[in-house]
C-alpha cells in the first residue's frame, strides 16, 4: 500500500508527517519516503506541492483520497478567537474558500482509477459543505458519459450510529443529506466538522455498505482509527466496567460501582457540566470581545 501526501506549506507537512507516525510505526528512508515495518508495508510518501497542480494521469494507482482542504474553522469551538473572527460575517473569504474547495473536489474526481473519496471540512457552514458536495456531484457527474462511472454518495458504515446528518439541500436527496456527517462543537462534546464519502460506480446497496466498511480495515502495525466508540447507549458503562477491572476489582463489585455510579448520575453529568461551564464562559469572553471591537 503507498499513500501520498500533499501539502505546499513546509510547516503544515511537517505536522502531518509527524501524526502519521503515531498510526502507524514509521522509519526513514531517502528512496522510497517513510515506510512502514509491518507485515503489510505501507508506503508513505510526503510531498511538498500543490494538490491541485498534480496530474491525475501520473497516478493511475491511486484508488482512494481523502481531501481536507483549507476551510473557515467555523467548527473549532476550543479556539475562541478563531470562532469569533469567523463569525463576524465575513462572507467573502467564506466564498472563496468553497470557491477552491469546490475546484479541489472536482480534481480528486478526475483522477482516473480513484473510486473512492472522503472530503471532510472543521466548518459548520452549509457554503462549504453541502454546497461544495451538490456542485460537485452535478458538474463531475454531468461530464462523466458512463453512467456506471459517475460519483455516488455512501453512507460510511463506520459511522453507522451517528444521528446528526447533513443539512436539506435543494440540489441533493433526502437520502443523500443522510449520509453526510455533521458533528456540532457545542453539543457533542467535540470541535465541529463535516465528512462526505463518495465512491464512483452504480453499485446496489449491500455492494455500497460492503465497500464502506474498508474504511475500518486494520493493517497490522498501525494503530486502529474506528474501534466502535459510537456503540450501543451502554457502552459508557462498559468502559467503566472495563476500567475497574483493570484496577484489580472483581466483577462483582465493579458492577456494584457502575450501577451505584448509573443511579445516583454524579460521575458523567459532573463531567458534562465542566464542560458546559467552560463553553458558556468562552462565549461570554467572545461576546466582550466583540462588543469591545464595536
Amino acid at each position: 500500500t503507498k499513500v501520498f501526501c500533499f501539502d505546499r506549506s513546509t510547516a503544515r507537512l511537517s505536522i502531518l508527517k509527524e501524526r502519521m507516525s503515531q498510526l502507524a510505526p514509521l522509519v526513514s528512508d531517502d528512496n522510497q519516503g517513510l515506510r512502514n515495518k509491518s507485515k503489510f508495508p505501507v508506503e508513505i510518501c510526503p510531498m511538498l506541492q500543490d494538490f491541485l497542480k498534480t496530474d491525475p494521469n501520473d497516478f493511475q494507482q491511486v484508488r482512494s483520497i481523502l481531501l481536507d482542504p483549507s476551510c473557515s474553522g467555523s467548527g473549532i469551538v476550543n479556539q475562541p478567537d478563531r470562532l469569533a473572527d469567523v463569525k463576524k460575517g465575513d462572507n467573502d473569504r467564506i466564498e472563496s474558500l468553497s470557491n477552491f474547495q469546490l475546484v479541489a473536489l472536482k480534481h480528486a474526481m478526475s483522477f482516473p482509477n480513484v473510486e473512492r473519496i472522503v472530503y471532510s471540512t472543521c466548518s459548520i457552514h452549509k457554503r462549504e459543505n453541502e454546497d461544495v458536495v451538490a456542485t460537485a456531484l452535478i458538474e463531475s457527474n454531468r461530464e462523466i458519459e458512463d453512467t456506471d462511472m459517475r460519483w455516488q454518495l455512501v453512507s460510511p458504515k463506520a459511522l453507522r450510529h451517528w444521528k446528526r446528518r447533513g443539512l436539506d439541500h435543494d440540489c441533493l436527496s433526502k437520502e443523500q443529506s443522510n449520509c453526510l456527517i455533521r458533528v456540532n462543537g457545542m453539543e457533542d462534546d467535540t470541535n465541529g466538522f463535516f465528512v462526505s464519502y463518495f465512491e464512483r460506480g452504480s453499485r446496489t446497496q449491500s455492494e455500497c455498505k460492503n465497500l464502506a466498511s474498508s474504511i475500518i480495515t486494520h493493517i497490522e502495525g498501525t494503530s486502529g482509527v474506528y474501534n466502535g466508540q459510537f456503540g450501543s447507549p451502554g457502552a459508557n458503562h462498559r468502559g467503566l466496567l472495563q476500567d475497574s477491572r483493570k484496577n484489580g476489582r472483581s466483577k462483582k463489585e465493579a458492577k456494584g460501582t457502575v450501577g451505584k455510579e448509573a443511579m445516583e448520575t454524579t460521575v458523567v453529568p459532573r463531567k458534562k457540566q465542566k464542560k458546559l461551564d467552560w463553553k458558556k464562559k468562552q462565549k461570554e469572553k467572545k461576546l466582550e470581545r466583540i462588543r469591545q471591537r464595536k
